[in-house]
């Protein structure tokens, strides 16, 4: 009885122990996922033999997991679709993920929508939807970018760019349902054909007055026309026509920007008017996304010594002089097809800058309209009220760019309805009100939005909406300036390699002056960041040779990094252009840059000018104290080298008594007990001595 007794204990102490001693319930990948560790879930994969498909694909996650999106991708493209949808659909979800952690945000929200389109468990999709951060917003934005660009493509890629369009819609609309959905299925349904545009009901009124007079368009026409011909005298001179300060402000900035190739600064009237659509033109400066070059706005190319003898010489002709010259010229059985083309291009715009509306139609009607500069198109669509599709590019990305530009300026010249999902051109709005129209008036309104983000981003930066903005507005100074902040952000957080991809983004070629210094200012930072200095200096002096402003931070860092490589008056000649511009930066960055001029002049073995920098700093900024006593320690140290112990006690002590950090405070007091035992603690002061 006993010997089953003590059987009976030790099987309940063996049961026990089983338990106690239990496996865990999850694979050693699993428990191993709940705690993050997914360098070593990658490991374990990595070493499987045989992967299967489904294997692949976890390992496709995993990549995503530890952020390397592109072996994530690489094996997702590289899988055969699932048979099982559930599978399938999950592969084109990891895709999404990658190719949004790339920076690919328009293929990212394709491959989310294609997930969606084969996934059986529709709350499944709705739960991987609301799980991926900031993809609302995203959806959105990308839907609006491939609209704006579909709207402005007339090629045979039409009518696909529209089926992706209404693919998005049918999948944002089901997840993310409210009136911006509402808005853009009766934008996408105008554009495919299936609704016509609204009928602007103001302007039926009888009392409507039109903002835009008939006279003023013709005002427009001329001065679009002459800038053709770069008589930008005569354009400004007609603009003098126009009877509403926003107008002549408006157009004022646009022959002065194709003048000068810079947008302009002072809009003044627009924003007081509450013309903020009309401003966002030029704030956003919506024209630079064309290029820089002067022969998209202009007749013939102006680097052309030939063609530039030849226009002068037709344009210091009156009018039927010239006309008559062209013909003849044009008449010349040696003269080719393209010069043919010019000739007639710049009888257009002779002939509606003098208003001989007959012959400009003739013109008009025969010329290959797609390859006329963008004033023109915009003069004969005035002139005319030709429609764009057989104006803009045959090229989709040309015409993207060219879209807005030219639908901006015809819209600002005249007193056209308003096109498909947009607000009026010159409609006058609170800033107050700005923000309810782009959500939920206007969503669809390029400028409307412009104009709201900027003014969001002005009043208080945030990094999610200048994500959204170099998105949605990329090759637009506003996207440019987005791309920048969002770049020295990412310097300043030390991640080199986003700050890095945001200054890839910017289009190098089609930059203007500021904006190709400003691009090599953040470069700079970058490199010094990343420790590459020689690259940092080439990189400056490419800067310094745009003769744009340099950041005042840029330019002490390059200073900081030539005196550490012991170029001294490099550094120096940097720090003294700081100087001379002392009073626009903050006091704490004034004492710096004296310090640092100090610590130069030390460097160099100059104690007396160091000693300058040294107490001037000590003196004049002594609420500064992490650079004043610091001053003080290296002007007391130049005084004790002199043999003068009394000022360099002094200044020793007042260190001692206000330093904050503990090691200052005792480098003070080992330096005071040095020179004590040098003199025998005595002071001049104490008593005057005389020798005889």
């Amino acid at each position: 009885m006993k010997l089953k007794k003590l059987l009976f204990a030790s099987l309940l102490v063996g049961l026990a122990a089983t338990t106690a001693h239990a496996a865990p319930k999850d694979s050693f990948n699993e428990w191993l996922e709940d705690y993050g560790a997914w360098d070593k879930v990658e490991e374990t994969l990595s070493a499987r033999e045989g992967d299967t498909p489904k294997d692949q694909l976890d390992r496709a996650r995993v990549y995503l997991k530890t952020g390397s999106p592109s072996q994530a991708l690489q094996i997702v493209e590289m899988l055969p679709s699932f048979e099982d949808n559930s599978t399938e659909a999950e592969r084109l979800w990891y895709g999404g993920k990658a190719h949004r952690a790339l920076g690919q945000a328009d293929k990212a929200v394709l491959w989310f929508s294609r997930s969606m389109d084969v996934e059986p468990d529709k709350g499944e999709a709705k739960d991987r939807f609301r799980a991926e951060p900031g993809l609302k917003p995203l959806w959105r934005d990308v839907w609006r970018k491939l609209f704006w660009t579909a709207r402005s493509n007339f090629s045979l890629s039409r009518q696909s760019s529209l089926d992706v369009l209404g693919m998005l819609l049918e999948h944002g609309d089901a997840m993310d349902s409210d009136s911006f959905w509402q808005d853009a299925r009766s934008a996408w349904q105008v554009e495919t054909g299936k609704a016509a545009l609204p009928v602007n009901r103001v302007a039926e009124k009888e009392d409507y007055v039109p903002f835009v007079s008939a006279n003023a368009t013709r005002a427009v026409i001329t001065t679009l026309a002459d800038t053709s011909l770069a008589r930008f005298d005569n354009a400004l001179s007609s603009i003098n026509e126009l009877d509403r300060p926003a107008l002549k402000t408006f157009w004022h900035a646009f022959v002065k920007y194709v003048q000068s190739g810079t947008a302009p600064q002072n809009v003044g009237p627009l924003e007081e008017g509450g013309f903020l659509k009309a401003r966002a033109f030029w704030s956003g400066n919506v024209p630079s996304q064309l290029g820089g070059e002067k022969s998209i706005w202009m007749v013939g190319d102006p680097r052309s010594a030939p063609w530039l003898k030849f226009r002068d010489k037709i344009l210091d002709m009156d009018y039927a002089r010239a006309q008559k010259a062209l013909d003849q010229e044009k008449g010349s059985l040696l003269i080719s097809e393209q010069m043919a083309a010019l000739i007639d291009n710049l009888s257009l715009a002779l002939a509606l800058a003098n208003g001989d509306m007959k012959r400009a139609e003739t013109l008009w009607n025969s010329a290959d309209r797609q390859k006329l500069p963008v004033s023109l198109k915009a003069a004969g669509m005035l002139a005319f009220h030709a429609p764009i599709a057989k104006t803009v590019s045959d090229n989709p990305p040309r015409a993207a760019a060219e879209y807005p530009v030219i639908t901006g300026l015809v819209a600002a010249g005249s007193e056209r309805s308003p096109a498909n999902g947009e607000a009026p051109f010159w409609i006058s709005l609170s800033p107050n009100s700005l923000e309810d129209a782009a959500e939920s008036d206007w969503p669809l309104d390029r400028l409307i939005v412009l104009a709201a983000w900027q003014m969001e981003l002005n009043k208080e930066p945030q990094e999610s909406l200048a994500r959204r903005a170099a998105t949605l507005f990329n090759g637009t100074d506003f996207g440019r300036s987005a791309l920048l902040y969002l770049a020295d952000r990412a310097i300043d957080a030390k991640d080199l390699q986003l700050a890095a991809f945001y200054l890839n983004r910017m289009n190098t070629e089609s930059l203007s002056t500021e904006f190709r210094a400003k691009r090599l200012d953040a470069r700079t930072r970058l490199e010094l960041e990343a420790g590459k200095q020689e690259q940092a200096w080439e990189t400056f002096r490419k800067l310094i040779k745009t003769g744009e402003p340099i950041q005042p931070i840029t330019r002490l860092r390059v200073s900081l990094m030539l005196q550490q490589q012991r170029r001294f008056q490099e550094a120096e000649t940097q720090l003294a252009g700081l100087w001379a511009e002392k009073d626009a930066y903050p006091r704490e960055f004034q004492a710096e840059i004296l310090f640092w001029l100090g610590e130069g002049r030390q460097a160099m073995r100059d104690k007396s000018k160091a000693l300058d920098y040294y107490l001037r700093l000590a003196w004049q900024y002594p609420e500064q104290s992490i650079w004043s006593l610091t001053a003080m320690y290296r002007a007391a140290m130049i005084y004790e080298s002199r043999g003068n112990y009394d000022t360099a006690r002094k200044l020793l002590k007042t260190v001692a008594k206000n330093a904050d950090r503990k090691e200052q405070r005792e480098a003070a007091k080992a330096r005071l007990s040095a020179i004590d035992k040098k003199d025998g603690g005595k002071s001049s002061d104490d008593a005057l001595q005389y020798p005889f």
